[in-house]
């Protein structure tokens, strides 16, 4: 499922992937199992994480690196406010994330091709 969502953005198909995402963020628990795509499904059934729905069969996905795909694919969008935003809400869950330097990239990106917005 992950490199689904990998595989979505990097195709362009974020609107996609960020449908897919909240979704799955959408569950209550930190963690959402996810059944395995088999090669003739399109899509996958979601579930929350419990004793009883975890099988053999479900992924786990934590939610920082949900977060952090989400805000990927907000960053290929240009949507500049709700990735930093994604990528915030992975370091609170994980401060040892991927997120922190792809925060830090789009801070130094928006730095440096938006320098009259700090100057207002």
């Amino acid at each position: 499922m992950l490199s689904r969502l990998q595989n979505d953005i990097a195709q362009g198909r974020v609107a996609e992937a960020i449908s897919a995402i909240d979704a799955l963020l959408a569950a209550d628990d930190s963690m959402v199992a996810v059944s395995k795509l088999t090669s003739d499904k399109k899509e996958s059934a979601v579930t929350p994480l419990s004793a009883d729905s975890l099988s053999s069969s479900a992924v786990e996905l934590p939610k920082d690196q949900l977060y952090y795909l989400r805000g990927n694919a907000y960053r290929k969008m240009s949507n500049w406010q709700q990735a930093l935003n994604s990528y915030q809400r992975a370091i609170d869950i994980n401060p040892d994330s991927p997120a922190s330097e792809a925060r830090q990239m789009v801070l130094d990106i928006l730095a440096y091709f938006y320098k009259d917005m700090y100057n207002q």
